[in-house]
């Protein structure tokens, strides 16, 4: 018996369930999301890419669309808040920005969201001797997504997922869908 959430099964609080979070990542949430709120956006998703230079990136979203004045007005709010919080303790770039057509599947309502699309995952770990997958999501439950690959039916595991978007065909129109 399998327990998928589909698109319109969506009242559950369990959908605004974060995934694909570092322990880093997901301690940044309660400081950057009020404070993203605060200016009458949400945040759609938030990456830490550790490397020598390390980038701290904001994807901000709104029901009516973001402008790049929303980017810039987000930018100096959440600037000001680290600056006074401190919650990384190295040097980092700041990048504030909309989802884009390859949003990043950041929520459980973000992948309940795109169930029938082609997407882009990436685990930490091998699953089945592979950590990319390309494929339609057929499914989502709060602990797997079922993506088909090739014609093949793969489980994987939410918990175990790095990274996740949508793979965005300017070919093919999301009819009742939104194009932000």
């Amino acid at each position: 018996m399998t327990n998928e959430v589909h698109a319109e099964e969506t009242n559950d609080e369990s959908v605004d369930l974060r995934v694909g979070l570092t322990e880093t990542e997901a301690a940044l949430i309660p400081l950057i999301e009020p404070t993203i709120e605060s200016i009458g956006l949400e945040l759609a998703h938030l990456e830490l890419e550790e490397s020598s230079q390390q980038i701290l990136r904001i994807f901000i979203d709104s029901p009516s669309g973001v402008s790049i004045d929303d980017c810039a007005r987000a930018s100096r709010h959440l600037s000001a808040m680290l600056d006074v919080e401190e919650p990384i303790e190295t040097a980092y770039s700041l990048e504030v920005s909309t989802p884009g057509v390859d949003r990043p599947l950041g929520r459980l309502s973000d992948w309940i969201s795109v169930v029938g699309e082609t997407i882009n995952v990436k685990t930490g770990r091998s699953i089945e001797g592979r950590r990319r997958w390309t494929g339609t999501l057929t499914g989502i439950s709060d602990a797997t997504a079922t993506v088909i690959v090739d014609g093949q039916t793969h489980a994987v595991p939410l918990d175990l997922v790095r990274k996740a978007n949508l793979k965005y065909s300017f070919d093919k129109p999301r009819p009742g869908k939104s194009n932000r």
